[in-house]
């Protein structure tokens, strides 16, 4: 059983924005890719922008105005495909009005697969991470890069255009990268696909492929799966959330789960919407940790996302916060241990709250507990000694 614990210390509220400030949003939604065959079109990236479109303009703890959220997807009446030539003018028009303390929201729903780098000294497995947009063609032996694609360090120089403008950024991909795996068969009525096309559909050898692959390994031991962007140094702040490691895939599937009205949806960005409705005041931090254990609890997929960046400020506003502390607990014979200890400022006596969530305040804290020994890495906790008990059952995860 595995526990979130949260130190007794108020967490941060979220603060209102200053009056100039305005908030943005691009949304791609890549479906029908124009150039492949059907079989490797998505269900879910249209509906994936257009649930967190009406989250935004209507829920979202800061204000998005109508005119300042921009879609680009497929099958939706008076909306442009999300072609590259169409998400770089975007790109473009959100630098030109990009002013300081500016918030923008992006959001990448799509396919995502792997190349040989254009410029291998820059990539530590020599390989560029590639979101492929509806126009996406094939591999060009004779500029060595798949036509028409949205390349890493390109999303990295357009995010860096925008923070360098002063502008606060979070970007969202549900799409994955690995180069080993195809569209998985649909299952009944979840139709659960996989967003990740396979290198050889777009002509990439799988032996060159292969070859880059075991270079960049060998050349450099240490060598391990990268953050599919890069971003650099600029003004403004930066959050990144990935759907999978670069050498995993993400699904899609019919959600939410039972219910007969469910559409198809990354599972990714439908558990990332509910997670940020349900804890508003979150930080981007207890949002990717809450993310976490929804994936665990409900087995919802067999990826593991990633987070970077700014992960202490709380989410949309801007506003920097005090570091949660908080740890996930195994419990052997009714006592917990937590990955912490004298280092992280713990000692013995000390009182931490049990938490449902990781994105829970104290006040919702299912019950205390007491530190009875603490060494430098870890701490061991006793069930019982605060002033409030824990329930006899605790839920799962």
């Amino acid at each position: 059983m595995l526990r979130n614990f949260l130190l007794s210390s108020a967490l941060a509220l979220c603060a209102l924005p200053a009056a100039a400030r305005e908030n943005y949003a691009l949304l791609v939604g890549a479906n029908e890719y124009r150039n492949l065959d059907e079989r490797w079109w998505l269900n879910g990236p249209a509906n994936d922008v257009q649930l967190v479109r009406d989250y935004l303009t209507t829920e979202a703890p800061v204000p998005f105005a109508a005119e300042n959220v921009t879609m680009l997807t497929d099958g939706v009446e008076g909306v442009e495909p999300a072609t590259l030539a169409a998400i770089r003018a975007a790109f473009a028009d959100l630098t030109e009005k990009a002013q300081p303390g500016d918030f923008i929201y992006l959001h990448f729903s799509g396919h995502g697969t792997q190349a040989p780098a254009l410029d291998p000294d820059s990539e530590l497995d020599g390989l560029d991470e590639l979101f492929l947009p509806v126009d996406i063609g094939k591999w060009n032996d004779s500029v060595g890069a798949v036509e028409n694609a949205l390349v890493d360090d390109e999303i990295g120089a357009l995010i860096d255009g925008l923070r360098a403008k002063g502008a606060d950024v979070w970007v969202v991909f549900d799409s994955c990268h690995s180069g080993t795996a195809t569209r998985a068969a649909d299952a009944g009525d979840d139709d659960v696909r996989m967003r990740q096309l396979d290198p050889s559909v777009l002509g990439i050898d799988d032996a060159a492929l292969d070859k880059v692959v075991s270079r960049g390994v060998g050349d450099d031991p240490r060598a391990a799966p990268e953050v599919p962007v890069d971003v650099g140094e600029a003004d403004g702040s930066y959050v990144a959330f990935f759907a999978a490691q670069t050498n995993e895939v993400t699904p899609e599937k019919k959600l939410p789960k039972g219910k007969p009205d469910r559409k198809p949806h990354g599972v990714f960005t439908y558990t990332l919407m509910e997670t940020i409705a349900e804890h508003p005041g979150a930080t981007y931090g207890q949002i990717g940790e809450e993310v976490l254990r929804k994936y665990a609890v409900s087995n919802l997929a067999k990826t593991t996302p990633l987070f970077e960046g700014d992960l202490d400020d709380v989410a949309f506003s801007g506003i920097g916060g005090e570091p949660v502390d908080q740890w996930q607990a195994t419990v052997t014979d009714g006592v917990f241990t937590i990955p912490a200890g004298e280092l992280h400022g713990l000692s013995e006596g000390a009182t931490l709250a049990v938490m449902a969530t990781a994105a829970d305040g104290t006040d919702q804290a299912l019950g205390y507990v007491t530190i009875t020994s603490v060494d430098t890495f870890s701490t061991a906790i006793a069930k019982e000694g605060a002033e409030k008990a824990l329930p006899e059952e605790l839920p799962k995860a």
